[in-house]
């Protein structure tokens, strides 16, 4: 397993890579050349809990580019 922890990267991209080795994601929309990962919203917490994980709001500050997509594998593809 690829350890996240030893990345020397901001923490809510830690937050993103563990949920994503532990939960996996589902591909929403394969007519892009890029990646967009949803999250949980911060509507009705009370707190913005990806600004308290370091995420700031500026596309270049949430660059998933990093992350070892090569390590990524695909469990099943269904036809939509």
């Amino acid at each position: 397993m690829f350890d996240v922890d030893a990345q020397s990267w901001p923490e809510w991209k830690k937050v993103v890579a563990k949920a994503l080795q532990t939960y996996g994601a589902f591909v929403s929309d394969a007519g892009s050349s890029s990646v967009e990962i949803r999250g949980e919203a911060n509507l009705d917490r009370g707190y913005d809990a990806w600004g308290k994980a370091g995420m700031g709001t500026d596309a270049g500050s949430t660059s998933l580019a990093g992350l070892p997509w090569n390590k990524m594998r695909v469990l099943q593809m269904t036809q939509c």
